[in-house]
């Protein structure tokens, strides 16, 4: 994979598989990150393993596609 650090980063499907990886793998490039996941157990277990994550998503906050993306800017820049 290649290196990537120092950038917001969101995942989408971060609650298990391929998305969740790809989180743990990117967490350690001092990224900062908004897991998104329809599975909110999953997703706030994933969130608990590494302080970079910032925020998790449930589906309930993902209503609609540009709110989601403004809601993880948000979050993650603390506007």
């Amino acid at each position: 994979m290649a290196r990537i650090t120092g950038r917001t980063v969101l995942i989408v499907g971060a609650s298990s598989g391929i998305g969740a990886q790809v989180a743990r793998q990117l967490a350690d490039g001092g990224n900062r990150f908004v897991l998104t996941a329809r599975r909110a157990p999953e997703l706030a277990s994933v969130a608990k393993e590494r302080s970079p994550f910032r925020a998790a998503l449930t589906p309930e906050q993902q209503v609609l596609e540009g709110q989601l993306v403004a809601m993880a800017l948000d979050t993650v820049t603390g506007s």
